[in-house]
């Protein structure tokens, strides 16, 4: 029974800010969990970091997406505090870069890929 507890993630069910419930983990990064999350039919992507072991590093990520603004970077809808946990609520886009690395074959991005990539960096600044 031990094991199977372990295996349950608190965040699946739980409502953040009155409104948004997360779903599912999307991924991970150094920093943080991605979750999925609905409210009203529609769809959000929402970052959690740990507040005891952040350094601000998701409510600084937010700012600057915010500032760029660019369709290449998700729409940020709001930072807060909620519990033990940063949130930040953004849009929720398509495939990761991670996801589509996995699922390359072989795994490495391909020399278009990459290109594609590059301009669109060069478009969001």
């Amino acid at each position: 029974m031990e094991n199977i507890k372990n295996k349950i993630d608190p965040l699946i069910g739980r409502i953040f800010f009155n409104k948004y419930k997360v779903i599912k983990n999307i991924g991970g990064g150094s920093f943080g969990q991605i979750y999925s999350a609905k409210y009203n039919n529609k769809w959000f992507a929402l970052k959690f970091e740990e507040k005891l072991k952040s350094q601000n590093l998701l409510e600084n990520e937010g700012h600057i997406m915010s500032y760029l603004q660019s369709k290449y970077l998700p729409y940020i809808y709001s930072f807060g505090y909620s519990g033990e946990y940063n949130v930040l609520v953004m849009e929720l886009m398509g495939k990761s870069l991670e996801n589509i690395f996995e699922n390359s074959n072989p795994r490495k991005f391909s020399v278009n890929c990459v290109a594609k990539l590059g301009l669109q960096m060069i478009e969001i600044y």
